[in-house]
């Protein structure tokens, strides 16, 4: 509300040389639900899988007012799985990057299983009005279910290579 003044500063840093990895940020979520009303403990499941291999360095969990906890899982292509994150007391204010202390390559198949639970009951002190069903949406009185994580992949490669599985290479016909 008052005039003040700015004194903000910008540093940067060039490289040498060509950057060898990009860092990308993906999202494991889920725009189709429907949270009832008064319900304490709501489910919803997502589902990402990477078409190429990646680095993956940090994740960060993201819902509104009801989030009550939230999970990710990697599910590799040998049918292993491990939990990669789990907070179980979720809270909109303390929105946070979590970063890997050891960064995990995944390979490509590898599936981002992520778990979320909500709580629109009367028992929740930051829900809006647990009178009603609650959809995505934009707004905090809205909810959202977004497992963003970051992956570090070569800088020569296409994002969208991430996310779309290879054409197979077309058969040559056969020599007469």
């Amino acid at each position: 509300g008052k005039v003040g003044r700015d004194q903000s500063r910008l540093g940067l840093v060039f490289a040498k040389g060509q950057p060898s990895e990009r860092v990308v940020s993906l999202a494991s979520g889920n725009e189709r639900f429907e949270i009832p009303p008064q319900d304490p403990n709501y489910r919803v499941d997502s589902s990402f899988t990477l078409q190429a291999p990646a680095r993956l360095i940090a994740l960060l969990p993201h819902m509104h007012l009801r989030g009550k906890s939230f999970e990710y899982r990697a599910i590799y292509p040998t049918g292993e799985s491990e939990v990669l994150l789990r907070v179980p007391k979720y809270d909109f204010n303390w929105q946070l990057w979590y970063e890997l202390a050891e960064q995990k390559v995944l390979p490509a198949g590898t599936k981002i299983d992520c778990t979320a639970h909500f709580d629109n009951s009367p028992n929740n002190p930051a829900n809006p009005d647990p009178s009603k069903k609650v959809r995505f949406g934009e707004q905090s009185w809205d909810e959202m279910m977004l497992g963003f994580f970051d992956v570090a992949i070569p800088a020569d490669m296409k994002p969208a290579d991430l996310m779309r599985p290879k054409k197979p290479a077309a058969e040559k016909p056969a020599a007469d």
